[in-house]
């Protein structure tokens, strides 16, 4: 859902890359996350392993970054030489 989710916008003075996911900034960044209380959206109960229960209770988390949102040196030299390109057609017209 996230690789899905991924958007861009381009005009003549920038370009811009992102996601409204609202998990993305943990999986970019890393972090925490606060004991919080695990309920069922839709049904009555939790299952899991065997057991059914009415909520859990969650210790909270830290994540690690996984950046998934990033430019390589290889980004960075294929932007550098579409720049390079760019400002010797327009010196050459």
């Amino acid at each position: 859902m996230l690789a899905a989710s991924i958007d861009s916008d381009a005009d003549n003075d920038q370009a811009v890359v992102g996601t409204n996911v609202v998990y993305t900034r943990i999986h970019q960044q890393g972090g925490t996350t606060r004991p919080h209380v695990i309920r069922p959206r839709y049904k009555k109960a939790l299952a899991f392993n065997g057991r059914v229960v009415k909520n859990v209770n969650h210790p909270g988390s830290t994540i690690p970054a996984r950046p998934f949102l990033s430019l390589t040196d290889e980004d960075y030299q294929a932007l550098a030489h579409t720049v390079n390109d760019y400002l010797q057609r327009a010196l050459d017209e």
